[in-house]
């Protein structure tokens, strides 16, 4: 039996599995012509997230995809430090417990969707106390809060109304916004009809011990993005392709379109254009010509486990020609980059590619050159250390 022959008898795993489908010819394909050379972009943005989570490679690889194509369809990063949208693996109890990925928006996501149809003026969520009382205006329907006591020209605040309230005193949040015509809009929700509702609409998810709605840190921001996307979808305006694709996602609905979802077993497996070895090869060292010892390098590694550079995000990043450039070169916090984790360094790149990509930041304020130069620079200097310094 040949070298290559075991390789295609042998079951993929892991990585191995997840990379040969999601960079395989039909799957790039796939993603140029359905976001051109942003296409790539999002791809490379899903494969540093798989690579940095043990559980995302055992999902099955056309779940990734399909998380991955309803990113590119929102346009919404996947990069954790934006908190616009995750990849998340879960069991589809629908499927034998399978471990299947799903993708969710989060709740500056959701904004930023609404916001993109430059329709509104306003466009906020607050906490709603068990001290507040609200009103209604029985000719609007909107709410409004009622002060606790008015006394003379000067009003005396409930201190639990305005930020120092402990969290166990929420019991919902409420919805405003304005749009550019004039028309505004009230929407509450209290905590149990937003549990209520993510336990009928969405309960692989809300079930998933692993989902963040277990977390008690980022709880809280489930159920404000709760109150957020079903008050938008009420009341609100979302561009039309935004608004279907929040609904598959919100209520846990099938990709229907199963005929843009190339099968696993029919692709071609990826092969490294610098070896023209297949990923099998690369991680085996099966088929690989016989390697001189190589003498270990003096410094040793700044991390423990070396992750390989995925791509170059749609951009042409150069290596440094020499390590200590690199090796200089800081985040913006003064942290050497030679002295961060791999896997962080990934997202870290991943997110600079996606505000080049944008043209601008996320405060909205536009790149200018010496940005542009800046992040150059930082890119080159994350790509020297992941392919070198490893």
């Amino acid at each position: 039996m040949t070298d290559q022959t075991a390789i295609q008898k042998r079951p993929e795993t892991g990585m191995t599995r997840v990379k040969n489908y999601m960079l395989s010819a039909e799957v790039k394909q796939r993603f140029s012509d359905m976001m051109g050379r942003d296409g790539i972009f999002y791809l490379n943005q899903v494969m540093t997230a798989v690579a940095a989570s043990d559980d995302l490679q055992k999902c099955e690889p056309a779940s990734i995809l399909i998380a991955a194509m309803r990113a590119a369809s929102l346009k919404l990063s996947i990069d954790p430090s934006l908190g616009q949208a995750w990849i998340i693996p879960y069991k589809n109890y629908k499927h034998g417990n399978a471990l299947e990925a799903q993708y969710q928006p989060g709740y500056k996501g959701i904004r930023e969707l609404a916001m993109r149809t430059r329709l509104y003026v306003d466009l906020n969520v607050v906490d709603v106390y068990d001290t507040d009382v609200l009103e209604e205006d029985r000719m609007t329907g909107n709410l409004r809060f009622v002060l606790t006591e008015v006394s003379g020209n000067s009003i005396k605040f409930d201190p639990q109304r305005h930020g120092h309230a402990n969290d166990k005193n929420i019991v919902g949040y409420m919805l405003y916004f304005k749009l550019t015509n004039g028309f505004t809009k009230t929407f509450y929700m209290s905590k149990n009809e937003i549990a209520e509702h993510a336990a009928h609409y969405a309960p692989g998810n809300y079930n998933n011990p692993k989902s963040k709605w277990n977390d008690p840190m980022e709880r809280p921001t489930m159920e404000r993005k709760t109150v957020l996307i079903n008050g938008l979808r009420r009341y609100g305006v979302f561009n039309d392709n935004d608004k279907q694709t929040l609904e598959q996602i919100e209520e846990e609905q099938e990709w229907t379109d199963n005929e843009d979802i190339p099968l696993e077993g029919e692709v071609t497996p990826y092969v490294d254009p610098k070896t023209e070895q297949t990923t099998e090869q690369l991680l085996t060292g099966i088929g690989q010509p016989e390697q001189k010892p190589v003498k270990p390098a003096a410094k040793p590694a700044p991390v423990e486990t070396a992750v390989a550079w995925p791509g170059d995000y749609g951009l042409t990043i150069p290596v440094m020609a020499n390590m200590g450039d690199a090796e200089g070169e800081k985040d913006d916090n003064g942290m050497p980059y030679v002295e961060i984790d791999h896997k962080k360094l990934l997202f870290m790149a991943s997110s600079m590619a996606n505000i080049w990509h944008k043209g601008q930041k996320a405060d909205g304020t536009k790149l200018t050159e010496e940005d542009y130069t800046k992040y150059s620079r930082k890119l080159s200097a994350i790509k020297t250390i992941l392919t070198k310094g490893g």
